[in-house]
């Protein structure tokens, strides 16, 4: 049937060279859009490595009817914050709370990256400095070792890590028997690339050695972003002493979740009333994941606005070709009938043609989509949607790829194939006599 169906292909090039070039021009774009949406469904997919279900981000502020220039310069605003803390936990509500800075609450925005040096190379990181309870609220899993002690003296040089992708930051170590890692300061304007093992040793300012308490699984900023590795260091009394740059958040149980804004605030608005500090908002870390990954839906959204845009014009394209060519070959099809072939036979014909077509487009539609993901020409025009993803780098990832011609292809001969059964069913109908005396 193959190579009669490229005989029939051939024989009808003429009414054939424009839907082929259609095909391979939508092939191509639809490509783009199916490997976006391969990327971008894979990212969401993966497990962000923090659980934000009930849960919520509580923000103090100074107190409306309270100057806070009549405290004193060495007033403990720290006692303070560990006071809404401990009242925080004493909520029947709530599983548990924590405190930490802006930057380590999941889906805020706010961001602070670092770097350590280790095994002659900079490793970057995202830095989070946190209360051990950090990891309770948002059901973090540890691989090995545990938290920071909750004595502050003994915490102090504690850390908790979590790997990138690829565990490219902890090499070959056995992650169970890391012990610490040796962040080393150079002297100022010291550059430690290329030198050598001698140069670096006498460059070292000074060497912090941080205890690993415990590891935990894989985690990223968003589901957009690619895991990266991050530090958990112990948040402490100093860091403790700005309120506007505290964030507490909590677990609530899961029966006390509804309308716990309302109750809580009705509840315990005066009792979180601690020094000059009073309750300012509290957000659910779902509406600020929302609001985090707005971008990304948009884009999603209207990535699939131009897929079905694509899909529809092939289908209309495929079902009035088909349509017209079906009616203009009458004669043959009442022939093939009053020769034995059934309806179904007549069926897979036609529908055979339509996925040889397709599989011939795809072939130039595939090394044109290669050449200009390999030459990086979208990133060259601009096209925004496109980029931080891998098919806009100038790199051709071979399993991604494959994946992504498999997903175009699918739904390409899906769409062509509900365009095509229709005439193709129609043709079968006919009656032999009736298609013989038409011509």
């Amino acid at each position: 049937m193959l190579k009669h169906s490229l005989k029939m292909i051939w024989a009808e090039r003429k009414s054939n060279t424009w839907i082929f070039i259609e095909l391979i021009v939508i092939f191509t774009i639809l490509w783009f859009c199916s490997g976006f949406m391969y990327e971008k469904g894979k990212q969401f997919f993966e497990p962000v490595g923090v659980d934000i279900n009930h849960t919520y981000v509580l923000n103090f502020n100074i107190q409306k009817n309270v100057n806070i220039e009549d405290y004193p310069k060495d007033y403990d605003y720290p006692k303070d914050v560990y006071t809404i803390l401990e009242r925080l936990k004493q909520y029947p509500a709530i599983e548990n709370a924590c405190v930490c800075n802006p930057y380590s609450t999941p889906y805020m925005g706010d961001y602070k990256g670092s770097a350590i040096f280790k095994d002659s190379v900079y490793s970057n990181f995202t830095y989070r400095r946190v209360s051990p309870e950090y990891f309770d609220v948002f059901k973090i899993k540890f691989l090995y070792g545990k938290t920071f002690d909750s004595n502050e003296a003994i915490s102090k040089n504690q850390v908790v890590a979590s790997p990138d992708e690829n565990n490219t930051f902890f090499k070959n170590e056995n992650i169970a028997s890391l012990k610490e890692m040796v962040d080393i300061d150079f002297e100022p304007g010291f550059d430690p690339k290329g030198k050598s093992k001698e140069e670096i040793e006498n460059a070292i300012k000074s060497k912090t050695v941080w205890k690993v308490a415990g590891v935990v699984n894989k985690m990223k900023r968003s589901e957009e972003y690619p895991y990266y590795r991050f530090l958990f260091f112990p948040i402490s009394r100093d860091n403790l002493k700005d309120i506007h740059y505290t964030d507490f958040c909590i677990r609530v149980k899961p029966e006390a979740n509804k309308n716990f804004i309302n109750t809580f605030r009705k509840e315990m608005s005066e009792r979180l009333k601690v020094g000059p500090f009073e309750l300012s908002s509290i957000t659910p870390l779902s509406k600020s994941r929302a609001d985090f990954l707005r971008d990304a839906t948009e884009q999603i959204e209207m990535m699939w606005v131009v897929i079905a845009f694509l899909l529809v014009n092939v289908f209309l394209g495929i079902v009035g070709t088909f349509r017209f060519r079906a009616n203009a070959r009458r004669g043959e099809i009442g022939l093939r009938c009053a020769m034995g072939s059934s309806k179904l036979k007549i069926q897979q014909l036609l529908l055979s043609e339509t996925f040889v077509l397709l599989l011939l487009a795809s072939i130039p539609a595939t090394i044109l989509a290669l050449n200009i993901q390999w030459l990086g020409i979208l990133t060259k025009l601009g096209v925004s949607i496109m980029e931080g993803t891998e098919i806009a780098r100038n790199k051709v990832v071979i399993m991604q790829n494959v994946i992504t011609y498999l997903i175009t292809f699918g739904s390409m001969l899906l769409i062509i194939w509900l365009g095509t059964w229709y005439p193709a069913k129609k043709a079968s109908e006919i009656q032999p006599a009736e298609a013989l005396h038409y011509e």
